[in-house]
């Protein structure tokens, strides 16, 4: 279980519900990476609508508080209803980003990570994974509703 602002969250056997899941941190001065993303996500909200949660994970959970968080989507027009985030130190997270081989590393007081999104089916096993910002909003969507012919 994962701390949200609306208490713990399941990621993984057992979650419940089909789930999109991102990593990103609010700072993130590329356009192209964790701002694309959120973008690219809040698209996806209106397509998924009822079938599934977004998730998204702080890579900076000491700048990225859940109040952050909210703020943060609100300006990018994220649905509360649908968007949950997760903030919590970096070994707490460790399991999870060894089970998506999620990397981050700093340089010169910037974050570096790799690019993942997920789709996990209610039971949490892997519909889908995108490893860069390149994917197909209509796939993803299918992923969703379960169709992963054209999954990324």
């Amino acid at each position: 279980d994962l701390p949200t602002s609306n208490g713990p969250l399941r990621i993984g056997a057992g979650q419940g519900q089909t789930t999109v899941l991102s990593f990103l941190f609010t700072s993130c001065p590329l356009p192209e990476y964790c701002p694309l993303l959120a973008t690219k996500l809040v698209q996806l909200q209106e397509r998924i609508r009822g079938e599934a949660r977004i998730v998204i994970v702080t890579l900076d959970p000491e700048t990225d508080t859940f109040e952050v968080l909210a703020g943060y989507g609100a300006a990018m027009g994220a649905d509360p209803a649908i968007w949950h985030y997760v903030s919590a130190d970096l070994d707490t997270l460790t399991p999870l980003f060894d089970a998506v081989e999620m990397t981050l590393a700093e340089r010169n007081g910037m974050l570096f990570h790799s690019l993942k999104l997920l789709v996990l089916a209610p039971d949490g096993t892997l519909r889908c994974l995108a490893k860069d910002n390149g994917w197909d909003l209509d796939a993803v969507a299918d992923a969703v509703a379960g169709d992963t012919t054209n999954a990324p």
